[in-house]
């Protein structure tokens, strides 16, 4: 696994400052792209799960499990499983795909893809929680009634659940988006330390070197309500996007 290990003097100029910050607000930003797969997977999960399909009990505590842990501790997981020697490459080579097995975590074109899949997954089952909560209110009489009228499942969710749902996306929206700004600091720091290179570093991440590495607590600080005022206004424009202004 590759880390970041950058010289004490690596930020003494503002230039090289700057180009750090960018860099780890468009990881930001790369992680903020899965906010759609976050809105829409856990919502065909839960709705499969909501029409009692078979297993349907496995596949609720199944998905909610990284839930119930620490993101250190999946941080930790999923650096084991993704390194070198790990056990995803181990199964890659016993079923014939060798040729895709690589160090995941030391290829600067691979980190950041793969703690994104962690972020999505740690994520994934409590917001399947959230849409299942939101679907035990819906009147069941209104799907019934729709397939009575010859509404097929994706008709019945599409015309009867996400009109429903509407607050609980909401809610899944803004807290999806906030997490990619503003809780990506144990992930990074568990999975690669920011490695390899600079690759993985997030805003956070580079707030924290800055201000117990470099001791540039007064940059640090400003990286700080730079990502507060961000995330406010993105809360913002994406309630008032959501609820058409009326609030």
């Amino acid at each position: 696994m590759g880390t970041a290990t950058p010289p004490t003097s690596a930020c003494v100029t503002s230039s090289f400052c700057c180009q750090t910050f960018l860099n780890a607000l468009r990881n930001n930003v790369f992680f903020a792209l899965s906010v759609p797969i976050q809105l829409t997977l856990p919502l065909g999960l839960a709705f499969l799960i909501h029409q009692r399909i078979p297993g349907w009990r496995l596949y609720r505590w199944t998905y909610f499990f990284p839930a119930i842990y620490s993101t250190i501790v999946l941080g930790v997981l999923a650096r084991l499983v993704l390194q070198a020697n790990g056990p995803l490459n181990e199964v890659l080579g016993g079923v014939g795909l060798g040729f895709i097995a690589r160090d995941w975590l030391g290829d600067a074109s691979t980190a950041l893809p793969a703690i994104l899949v962690v972020f999505v997954w740690a994520n994934f089952g409590y917001n399947v929680v959230l849409y299942l909560a939101g679907m035990s209110s819906i009147d069941p009489q209104l799907s019934e009634a729709a397939r009575i009228d010859g509404a097929n499942q994706f008709q019945v969710l599409r015309h009867v659940f996400v009109p429903g749902l509407r607050r609980v996306m909401e809610i899944v929206l803004v807290t999806s988006t906030i997490n990619a700004f503003a809780y990506m600091f144990t992930y990074v720091f568990a999975i690669t330390n920011g490695g390899p290179g600079f690759s993985t570093f997030v805003v956070e991440f580079d707030m924290y070197n800055n201000a117990f590495a470099f001791q540039r607590l007064g940059y640090a600080c400003a990286m700080g309500l730079f990502l507060t005022i961000l995330i406010s206004g993105l809360g913002f424009l994406q309630i008032r996007t959501l609820t058409g202004g009326s609030e």
